[in-house]
C-alpha cells in the first residue's frame, strides 16, 4: 500500500509557490493611491465646473426674467398702441378717402373759382368758395352733378359781395 500512495502523490501536480515582493507591493499601493488621487480631483473639477455652468444660466435666466418683466409693461404699451391702431384704420375705412375727395373736387373747379373751405365728413362734403362770374358757379355745380360721385346738391349759401365783385356760395352735397 506504500506505493499506492506515492503514485498517487506523484500524479498530484504541485503548485509553484509564488514568492511575494514587498517592495513591489508598496510601490503599487502607492502607484494606485495616486491614481485615486487624481479620479477624486478630477471629479472635484468637474462637480466645480458643473456648479460654475448652473450659477451662469441662473444667473443668465435671472437677468432674462427681469427683461421679460420690463417687456411685460412694454407689452401693456404696444397692445393699447395696437388696439388704437385697429380703431384708427376702422375709422379710416368708414370715411372717404379726404385726399382723393379733395382731388376729385379740385378737378371739378373751374378756373376762375377759388375754392375757400371744403369740410368733407363721413357722407358729407361742404364747399365753399368765390368767383368773379355767375357762370362760374353754374358751371360748377353742372360738374359735381356730371362726376356721379355726388348726389343732393344743395346751395347752403350765396351773396355777392360789390366791392371785389364776386359771388360767394357755399355747397353741401352727399358722398355717393
Amino acid at each position: 500500500m506504500k506505493d499506492s500512495i506515492n503514485l498517487v502523490s506523484t500524479f498530484v501536480e504541485s503548485k509553484p509557490q509564488r514568492v511575494i515582493n514587498l517592495g513591489k507591493l508598496k510601490y503599487y499601493l502607492k502607484i494606485g493611491n495616486y491614481a485615486v488621487l487624481i479620479f477624486i480631483t478630477l471629479g472635484l473639477l468637474l462637480l466645480g465646473l458643473i456648479s460654475w455652468q448652473i450659477k451662469a444660466q441662473s444667473a443668465a435666466k435671472l437677468a432674462t426674467e427681469k427683461k421679460l418683466a420690463a417687456l411685460s409693461g412694454d407689452e401693456k404699451l404696444i397692445d393699447s398702441l395696437l388696439t388704437r391702431q385697429k380703431q384708427l384704420e376702422y375709422i379710416e375705412k368708414q370715411r372717404p378717402n379726404i385726399k382723393a375727395a379733395a382731388n376729385l373736387i379740385q378737378g371739378l373747379i373751374p378756373e376762375d373759382v377759388v375754392l375757400t373751405s371744403l369740410k368733407i365728413s363721413r357722407d358729407r362734403v361742404t364747399i365753399s368758395a368765390k368767383t368773379p362770374g355767375i357762370l362760374s358757379f353754374t358751371v360748377f355745380i353742372n360738374n359735381l352733378i356730371v362726376s356721379k360721385y355726388f348726389k343732393k346738391i344743395s346751395l347752403v349759401q350765396s351773396a355777392y359781395n360789390q366791392d371785389p365783385g364776386t359771388y360767394s356760395f357755399t355747397l353741401e352735397c352727399l358722398i355717393i
